[in-house]
């Protein structure tokens, strides 16, 4: 199973971003639409750890980092998409606001302490997102501007508070995969 750390979405966080898709996107040919019960910020990435001796290890080392953070406040910003000029796959985002820098201040300090223990996480750049959709081929002339017009806008709405960091697994099942939290690391720390 695939083992990541991420900021899950408040639930009215994540229906908002849901809303603000469908409004003003809609179906999209092309395009696979992830639910709002999938929406999260990743910070770490660790690919396939079948291991709970590895869940344990890393809750262990990157809690006490997260202890020393207070509850972030983050916020939507626009629409963006990753992909590579050699490959038609794309991941559809929508970007968030880390107004105080605490976050990025946060992934760079995990990725020091596990790098420190050995361990192997995200290569790239820390770009602070939470993916709404993929691609699998490139998208035909009216959906790619479609797409194109919708990451002018800011997405806009309230600021939603993450009160941790959650240590997730995707879960394979019949309907499609699913992300389940191992544990939880609250930032405690006070503003």
């Amino acid at each position: 199973m695939n083992c990541f750390l991420a900021c899950r979405l408040p639930a009215d966080s994540a229906a908002h971003l849901a809303d603000y898709v469908a409004a003003e996107l809609g179906p999209i040919p092309g395009v696979q639409w992830v639910t709002h019960d999938k929406f999260h910020v990743t910070t770490e990435f660790f690919g396939n750890q079948d291991s709970s001796a590895f869940c344990a290890r890393v809750s262990g080392i990157v809690e006490p980092v997260c202890a020393g953070y207070a509850p972030m406040e983050l916020a939507f910003d626009r629409l963006g998409s990753f992909s590579r000029r050699d490959n038609p796959h794309a991941v559809l985002y929508a970007g968030i606001a880390d107004t105080d820098g605490a976050l990025e201040d946060l992934v760079r300090e995990i990725r020091a302490v596990l790098q420190d223990q050995g361990i192997a996480g995200e290569r790239s750049a820390f770009v602070p997102h939470c993916t709404i959709g993929r691609t699998h081929h490139s998208l035909k002339d009216a959906a790619a501007l479609r797409w194109e017009q919708a990451c002018l806008k800011e997405i806009g709405g309230q600021t939603f508070a993450i009160p941790s960091l959650s240590l997730m697994q995707t879960v394979p099942g019949n309907g499609g995969s699913r992300y389940e939290s191992v544990c939880e690391l609250p930032f405690s720390a006070r503003r």
